[in-house]
């Protein structure tokens, strides 16, 4: 299913990246994050078809992060001016910012799929 995954980030992409390896190692780690928060009784291949899509979202989430922590971390140039023109690389909150609405839309692509998270109730002596 991974495959499946792979090809969906990229098609998302455009069709190229620039590092295909991480691409390829997020849609890994997205696909399991996903299937392990997945309700007990709910197998992947049942749902694959929201589940792909869903997963290759986040992975462009995971993807996005890196790239963005790999740029921040090599002194890249974050802007440059030559004349009348410049240029300027957007910052890294808005690269967080991406990343976090990313992982939004999948986990609520597969919202009545997946297990409860953080919740719990207490009893409370009266």
């Amino acid at each position: 299913m991974t495959d499946q995954i792979y090809e969906r980030a990229l098609a998302l992409l455009g069709g190229s990246c620039d590092n295909e390896q991480a691409l390829r190692t997020s849609c890994e780690a997205a696909y399991m994050e996903l299937a392990g928060r997945l309700r007990r009784n709910i197998k992947t291949g049942d749902i694959s078809d929201i589940l792909v899509p869903a997963a290759a979202i986040l992975a462009l989430s995971m993807y996005t992060q890196l790239g963005d922590a790999s740029a921040s971390g090599s002194g890249a140039v974050s802007s440059f001016r030559a004349g009348d023109v410049s240029v300027t690389k957007r910052g890294a909150g808005s690269a967080r910012g991406s990343a976090c609405a990313l992982r939004s839309q999948a986990e609520t692509m597969l919202m009545g799929y997946l297990a409860d998270r953080d919740f719990q109730f207490k009893g409370v002596r009266g």
